[in-house]
């Protein structure tokens, strides 16, 4: 990271990323193209119907999990092995314990959760089956996020990759099996998914257990540990509650949407499909953006970060934008995939066209916001993101949007928190660079 081209450094440490977080994301579109080819518009509408919601919760937990990966991966740098062992059974049962707590939310209060958003009616029923099935597959899902981090913290990074495909692969095959085979709808998806989520788990988890050298797992550390648990807390809940505000902001856009009829939310659905492919693109430089500004800054090299800041931008909006333009350009083909319904594709293709066509001015603001937490400013990119990806989302909802309440207004909050985090980041990074060039330490 201090030597070489930063471009072929920040690509080399993208790229994995990028492409486990895209094949992750093609797997669960191709959900919605199998029920959109062999079931109805209707199932469509009703799994996507739940994405928001899932997101919200998985994230809540997903956020521990990335603590765990923090404090174990601090204990093996302090070579405190037996805090760090003590950390993965902590790190596992949390996992498990909150996998099952979400169990039982999911399928206790699936259709209150789903009215809370106004879900239409026509929906409701297969929304609700959906969202029990999906999250009855959880505490498996949360025991492999748990072991991935846990694997990924001792450095190895291809395993959970393997595992997270293997899973993915054998539910595209049950999709068909499920669907196209038996005729079933939204659970056959959502059998397909319990599946692929046990079989992840046991390869995961198996690979935890086979670990050797210098960390192992052991039953006898299948304990909550109290002084490991306040640590994955205290790392963990801030990511978590970030991810899960971001989520229940977009459950705000998504209410809205709703209230258009079913064949909105049939689109929206559709359209955050390819979104969410075009945002794991576009995000995946910020990943590598941190490391990289932490170490040139901590050597004094401040030409490098500059350097990194650039070659940061113009990664994102070639892969990001370049995405995105194809996704926005081919939009009602690719909308297409799932639904005959020319309404439904034509609310998908005009989210398409505004959401991923810009998506790259999202990725920009996160790289953005690495680098100030890389110069020891994290305080800003933390309540700009909350400011202008939360709290606006909401007044955007409640007070612009009326002025105008079509559903492409309604979408235009998301480029335009973008782009004002961006605006609110430059104002901090450039004085943040010129007192280090003044006082170097």
């Amino acid at each position: 990271m201090l030597e070489g081209s930063v471009m072929k450094g920040l690509f080399a440490m993208s790229l994995p990323i990028i492409l486990m977080n895209v094949f992750q994301q093609i797997f669960n579109a191709i959900d919605m193209t199998v029920l959109g080819k062999y079931a109805s518009d209707a199932a469509v509408g009703s799994v996507g119907a739940c994405g928001t919601h899932i997101t919200l919760f998985t994230g809540l937990v997903g956020g521990l999990a990335a603590g765990a990966n923090v404090v174990v991966s601090r204990f093996l740098g302090h070579g405190d092995r037996e805090k760090a062992e003590r950390t993965v059974g902590t790190a596992l049962l949390v996992g498990l314990v909150g996998g099952f707590l979400l169990l039982g939310v999911g399928v206790f209060f699936a259709e209150d959760l789903l009215r809370v958003t106004h879900c239409d009616e026509s929906l409701i029923v297969g929304a609700k089956r959906y969202f029990q099935l999906y999250f009855c597959g959880l505490p498996a899902y949360m025991i492999y996020y748990f072991c991935a981090c846990i694997l990924r913290a001792r450095g190895q990074t291809r395993l959970p990759m393997i595992h997270l495909l293997l899973g993915a692969g054998a539910k595209v095959i049950l999709n068909y099996v499920f669907v196209a085979g038996f005729h079933f709808t939204v659970e056959g998806v959502g059998y397909a998914s319990i599946a692929a989520n046990l079989i992840s788990a046991t390869l995961a988890f198996r690979a935890v257990y086979k670990m050797e050298g210098v960390l192992r797992f052991s039953w006898k550390h299948f304990r909550l540990y109290g002084f490991e648990f306040r640590q994955i807390l205290f790392t963990g809940i801030p990511v978590g509650v970030e991810t899960a505000l971001y989520s229940f902001a977009n459950l705000a856009i998504l209410t809205v949407v709703n209230g258009y009829g079913p064949m909105a939310t049939t689109g929206y659905s559709i359209a955050i499909q390819f979104n969410n492919i075009v945002y794991q693109v576009c995000v995946g430089a910020s990943y590598a953006v941190m490391p990289y500004v932490a170490q040139n800054a901590a050597a004094g090299n401040l030409r490098r970060v500059r350097e990194t800041v650039r070659d940061a931008a113009i990664l994102t909006t070639v892969l990001g934008g370049g995405s995105g333009w194809f996704c926005a350009i081919f939009s009602r083909t690719l909308a297409s995939l799932m639904s005959k319904s020319p309404d439904v594709i034509e609310f998908a293709s005009e989210q398409i066209i505004l959401v991923s066509g810009l998506y790259f001015l999202c990725g920009i603001m996160f790289a953005l916001n690495a680098v100030l937490r890389g110069l020891g400013r994290p305080i800003v990119p933390t309540v700009s993101t909350m400011v202008f990806m939360f709290a606006f989302r909401f007044l955007w909802v409640w007070f612009v949007y009326p002025i105008h309440p079509t559903p492409l207004f309604l979408y235009t909050v998301w480029p335009v928190g973008w782009v004002l985090c961006i605006l609110t980041t430059l104002c901090f990074y450039f004085p943040t660079m010129r007192r280090m060039e003044r006082h170097p330490k």
